[in-house]
C-alpha cells in the first residue's frame, strides 16, 4: 500500500522522526512511501529506510502542487495511507490489529466504503459521530477489529488509510494556503461541500479500541513536550531554531475513548 506523505524539505527532521516511529513499530511493513521533495534529495531518509520503502517524488513547494504530483499517478479507487509529519504515532497499542485492519481493506472491503481511522478519537463519541450498534467486524484466528461507521467526516488531518479520492477532493476544494492553518478555515467554507458529502456516497470508519495513539509534533510554533520526548529516545537532535514548551502534551490517552 503506497503512504501519501504530506511534508517538505524545511521538516525533514520531524518527517523523519514521524518515519521512524511507524517504522519501529513493525506494525507498517508493508507500507512505501511516497516521499516529496522540493530541493533537498532525501538521501539520508533511503539510506535509513531502504529504497524499497522510501520512494522519493520530486515537486513543486506549494501544498496543492505537492498533493498533485504525489497522487498524479494514483487511481481514484486506489486505498492509500494518508500521513502528515505533523502527528507521528506515539503507540501502536496492538500490530496484530493494524495489520488486521490493513487486510480488511484489501481483501474484504467494499467500493463504496471510503475511510478507515485506526483511532476512536473522542469528538467522534462526544457529538455522536458514532453510535454503539454501528459497527461493523473482521477477524483472524486470533484477533477481532470493530470498525465503527461514523455519520461524517472527521479527523481529517490525522493518519489514516482512505481511498485517493477523498485527499483528491479535499484539496480540490482548497485554494493555496498563505498559512496551514488557513485549510482549516477553507473547510468550514462552502466550498468544501464535495469533500463533506462524501460521507453520503461511502462509509468512513474509526476502530474502536484504538489499535494506534497519535501525538503532536509541534502546536502554535512550539514543540510538544511530548515530541521532544520522542525525539530524545530516537537518538535524534532538537532542532535549535523551535522552542519546546515543557508544560504541553498533546497526545491520544490510552486505551482511548469508549461508550459510558
Amino acid at each position: 500500500m503506497k503512504a501519501i506523505f504530506l511534508t517538505y524539505d524545511k521538516h525533514r527532521l520531524f518527517a523523519k522522526q514521524c518515519l521512524m516511529t511507524h517504522e519501529r513499530s513493525g506494525a507498517f511493513s508493508e507500507i512505501q512511501y511516497l516521499f516529496p521533495w522540493n530541493e533537498s534529495y532525501p538521501e539520508d531518509l533511503i539510506s535509513l529506510f531502504g529504497k524499497e520503502k522510501i520512494i522519493p517524488i520530486k515537486t513543486e513547494a506549494p501544498i496543492k502542487k505537492t498533493i498533485e504530483t504525489l497522487l498524479q499517478n494514483v487511481e481514484d479507487d486506489e486505498w492509500v495511507y494518508w500521513v502528515m509529519n505533523d502527528n507521528y504515532i506515539d503507540k501502536v497499542v496492538s500490530v496484530e490489529k493494524v495489520k488486521l485492519i490493513i487486510d480488511w481493506v484489501k481483501n474484504h472491503s467494499k467500493l463504496t466504503d471510503y475511510g478507515v481511522q485506526m483511532f476512536m478519537g473522542p469528538y467522534n463519541i462526544e457529538h455522536g459521530i458514532v453510535t454503539r450498534d454501528g459497527y461493523i467486524e473482521h477477524q483472524n484466528e486470533e484477533e477481532t477489529i470493530r470498525l465503527y461507521k461514523k455519520s461524517k467526516i472527521t479527523y481529517q488531518w490525522r493518519s489514516q488509510i482512505c481511498r485517493a479520492k477523498v485527499i483528491k477532493t479535499m484539496f480540490s476544494c482548497l485554494d493555496e494556503p498563505k498559512q496551514i492553518k488557513d485549510m482549516d478555515y477553507q473547510l468550514l467554507t462552502p466550498v468544501a461541500k464535495p469533500f463533506w458529502d462524501l460521507s453520503k456516497e461511502g462509509n468512513f470508519y474509526a476502530a474502536m479500541p484504538s489499535v494506534t495513539l497519535l501525538a503532536e509534533q509541534i502546536n502554535k510554533s512550539k514543540m510538544t513536550k511530548n515530541c521532544a520526548d520522542s525525539f530524545i529516545e530516537l537518538g535524534l537532535q532538537i532542532p535549535d531554531d523551535i522552542e519546546v514548551d515543557e508544560k504541553m502534551i498533546i497526545k491520544m490517552p490510552p486505551p482511548g475513548p469508549f461508550f459510558i
